[in-house]
């Protein structure tokens, strides 16, 4: 199962989605903003990951040698 504080960080994708949905089914075309946001959306996102999987790592190291 997935922790919550990962599990909201994945929250921001929804827009992301929903403007890929609506171009895929509705042949929407995204503007240039959205595009530019939903890159920041996701960088941030793999960002925050990251940051916990190395802080998580860290923390079982402490543990282990404690």
């Amino acid at each position: 199962m997935l922790p919550v504080s990962k599990a909201t960080t994945f929250l921001y994708l929804v827009p992301v989605m929903a403007i890929l949905i609506g171009w895929l089914w509705l042949q929407e075309v995204p503007t240039f903003l959205s595009i530019v946001g939903g890159t920041f959306v996701i960088l941030g996102v793999v960002i925050v990951n990251k940051k916990m999987s190395e802080r998580k790592s860290i923390l079982d190291n402490i543990e282990i040698h404690s």
